[in-house]
């Protein structure tokens, strides 16, 4: 195996790491969202009808959500460093020529919008510049 072959192979697999982890943190976030709205589903049930109110729902998305934002941050700044590491080495590897850079980047970029507008969609009176 000659080594052009090999660094293509490291960074693609690498590259398929990277998107593992999006993919993980992606269902993570959509599964929790999903759940705590059955949980008010179920609230609701019990209370009559009584719904959570917006507020209540509005601080959980807010909060859920600027959490989940700070953990992609923290991913990707690992994964570009992953990425600069791999580079560093692949160039060392060959004698200083340049090796390629991994670009390393969230695929789901309407991800924390979609979470938003499941949990808000719940309160179809509030105006949408309030949700």
């Amino acid at each position: 195996c000659d080594t052009t072959s090999l660094h293509e192979f490291e960074r693609r697999r690498l590259a398929a790491e990277h998107r593992a982890g999006h993919e993980m943190l992606r269902k993570n976030l959509i599964s929790r969202t999903e759940r705590q709205i059955a949980a008010w589903n179920a609230e609701n049930i019990r209370s009559g009808g009584a719904k959570p109110t917006f507020d209540k729902c509005k601080k959980w998305t807010d909060s859920t959500v600027a959490g989940y934002e700070d953990m992609l941050h923290d991913m990707l700044d690992r994964q570009q460093m992953e990425a600069s590491t791999m580079v560093a080495m692949q160039t060392a590897e060959n004698r200083g020529k340049e090796a390629a850079l991994l670009r390393v980047s969230f695929p789901f970029p309407e991800l924390f919008d979609r979470v938003r507008s499941m949990v808000m969609d719940h309160f179809p009176a509030v105006p949408r510049e309030l949700r």
